[in-house]
Order: structure tokens, then C-alpha cells, then sequence
């Protein structure tokens, strides 16, 4: 009896050590039956968006002249500076927009969620790839990295914007504040392993002072991060009806009537 309740201790010790801290109080009750599908689809995309972070990182320091015996340190740490703050301002001024702009789809975020999730990781993708382009180009450093941490920023914002109606939509138990902060955990500890993966990937697999490589190791980490945040949020059952949604609804109502009276 001892040996057949050793896995059973196994896994209360892995639950009560690792997932306590990872998942909703009450799981799996507390939240909706596809949480899991969910939030492991979103751990994998985690992973490899930071693992494609490392390498456009490694890019950018390449391009400013890290490692360069010809390099100004002054000259590229103000660029590096700047690049930041141009993006911030960026991100800032798009978010002024995306609550002003009634009656456009800035101001439907709420209404369309995972349409806006995927536009993010969208935007988070193209930018990152911006990124590791810019070696080939370091005369025009500044521009091509302001430019992509703008669109970085776009796409944080509009990940975060669009957060809170997916998390609404999985939380079960007026426990939406439990959820958005395991799902902080979680992303986290994806972020981790993904920098680990990515640092392994530009020291072991890919050369980091060839673009050619970087990019290719980017585009497999790109693959599996846009196909995971799609299966994410397949597995999310909205809570609201939007005007396309409810079209779908009173299209699919219509015709069951129509067949009921034919029949």
C-alpha cells in the first residue's frame, strides 16, 4: 500500500510545492474547463517569444557595436537610451489613441479580444525581426530600433489591453484578480526558460554574429509562438457577444427556423 501511494505523495508534493504557486486557489473548479489548454498553450508561446527576444537582443548589441573595438561607448549607449525612449513615447501616444478613438476598432478591445491578443503577438514577431535585421544596417541603428520598440510597445499594450476580458472569460469563481496574477506566475517562469532556451540556441545552435542564422532560429521560435497563442485563445469561450458573434448567433438562428418551418 505504501508503494501504491507513493505517486499519489508524489503529486501532492508537486502540487503543493509548484502548482500552489502557478494556479488559481481551487483549481480546477474555479475556473472554466479549457483553463488548462489554455494556460499551457500561453506558457509554450511565452518560451519561444522570449527565446526570440534573446537573439534580437543580441542582434541590436551587435548593431550598436558591443564587442567592437572601433565603437564609442558614449555613442552607443545614448542610442541605445534613445531607442528606449522613442519606443516608450510610442507606446504612450498609441495608448492615448486606442481610448479616444470611438467608433473605431481602437475602441473595441473589450468586444474583440483575441482579435487584439493576435494582432499583438503579431506586432511583438515583426518587431523582434526588425531587430535582428539591424546589423545589416548599422549606420541606421537608431531608426530601425526606435521604430521596432514602438511596435514592441503596441504590442505589449495591446496584449495588456486585451487581457483583461480573456482572463473574465475563464474565471469561474469572481476570482478574475487570482487569475491575472497566476497568469503573471505563469508568464514569469515561461519568460525563464525561454531566455535559457534562447541563450542556449545563440551559443550552441546558431552563430549570433550571422543574421542569416539568427534569423532562421527566429523564424522556428516565431512558427511556434504565433500557432501556441492561436491554440490559446481557440480554447477560450468568450463570455460577450460582439456584433460579428451575435451576427453568427441570429444567422444560425434564422436559419433553424427557416429549416423548422420547411420541415
Amino acid at each position: 500500500s505504501n508503494n501504491s501511494s507513493l505517486p499519489q505523495q508524489i503529486y501532492d508534493s508537486f502540487n503543493s510545492l509548484i502548482l500552489y504557486h502557478f494556479l488559481p486557489a481551487g483549481y480546477p473548479h474555479t475556473v472554466s474547463p479549457t483553463y488548462s489548454q489554455f494556460a499551457l498553450y500561453c506558457f509554450f508561446a511565452n518560451c519561444a517569444g522570449s527565446a526570440a527576444m534573446v537573439l534580437s537582443t543580441q542582434s541590436l548589441l551587435l548593431a550598436v557595436g558591443v564587442g567592437s573595438a572601433t565603437a564609442a561607448p558614449a555613442s552607443a549607449a545614448f542610442n541605445w537610451i534613445m531607442k528606449d525612449g522613442i519606443g516608450q513615447l510610442g507606446g504612450v501616444l498609441f495608448a492615448s489613441r486606442l481610448g479616444r478613438a470611438s467608433g473605431s476598432a481602437a475602441s473595441n478591445v473589450d468586444n474583440d479580444p483575441k482579435r487584439w491578443r493576435m494582432a499583438s503577438s503579431l506586432c511583438m514577431d515583426a518587431s523582434t525581426l526588425l531587430e535582428i535585421s539591424s546589423p545589416l544596417f548599422p549606420g541606421y541603428f537608431l531608426p530601425i530600433a526606435s521604430i521596432a520598440n514602438v511596435g514592441k510597445n503596441i504590442g505589449f499594450l495591446s496584449a495588456s489591453a486585451s487581457r483583461a476580458s480573456i482572463h473574465q472569460s475563464i474565471s469561474c469563481s469572481n476570482n478574475l484578480g487570482d487569475v491575472t496574477a497566476k497568469s503573471g506566475s505563469q508568464s514569469i517562469a515561461a519568460s525563464l526558460v525561454g531566455t535559457a532556451i534562447g541563450i542556449g540556441l545563440s551559443q550552441v545552435v546558431l552563430d549570433g554574429t550571422n543574421v542569416l542564422d539568427v534569423t532562421m532560429g527566429f523564424v522556428v521560435l516565431s512558427v511556434i509562438h504565433q500557432g501556441c497563442t492561436y491554440r490559446s485563445l481557440r480554447s477560450v469561450e468568450l463570455q460577450t457577444l460582439n456584433r460579428h458573434r451575435l451576427h453568427l448567433v441570429l444567422d444560425d438562428f434564422v436559419r433553424r427556423c427557416s429549416d423548422g418551418n420547411h420541415s
